[in-house]
């Protein structure tokens, strides 16, 4: 298959609004996506120029990480390596703002063995490590869900 991986544009957040929401129980807003064009690092992943998935990432320098709030990808292009891609590129911004580490959090939800979408496999894959786990980050269907924290040293 072939793809490419680009930093995103303006005329990208309505697509990426719509992936967030296929791929996220807890999508993020278009004031939440403005916000975060203004302090994430975006890509996203082209498939014969239409978008098909999405990274966010930034340096957070208080734990000298780089954290992903979010990546996705279309359910019809996973298993692709387009998910391997991102976390590779995210390890290459790492080494150039020297940080030691990647960290994401996720919905205990989506770490279920049988859920439509079960990442803890995935993850273990690319190399990331269950660490922690955070009371009530996320909220799912009305409720408060723990997040589960995911740390790949480098």
């Amino acid at each position: 298959m072939i793809f490419n991986i680009r930093e995103a544009w303006a005329t990208d957040q309505v697509r990426l609004i719509d992936i967030d929401i296929k791929c996220f129980d807890a999508a993020w807003s278009p004031d939440a996506w403005a916000l975060a064009s203004g302090n994430y690092v975006i890509k996203v992943a082209t498939f014969y120029g239409t978008v098909i998935g999405f990274e966010t990432f930034f340096h957070a320098k208080d734990h000298n990480s780089v954290f992903i709030p979010k990546l996705g990808v279309l359910p019809a292009y996973r298993r692709k390596g387009i998910g391997r891609s991102f976390v590779k590129d995210a390890i290459e911004f790492a080494g150039q703002v020297k940080a030691t580490r990647l960290e994401t959090l996720l919905p205990e939800s989506m770490l279920r063995p049988g859920e439509p979408v079960f990442c803890g496999e995935w993850m273990n894959k690319v190399g990331f490590k269950a660490t922690g786990i955070e009371k009530d980050v996320f909220v799912a269907m009305g409720q408060p869900e723990d997040g589960i924290r995911f740390t790949l040293s480098l």
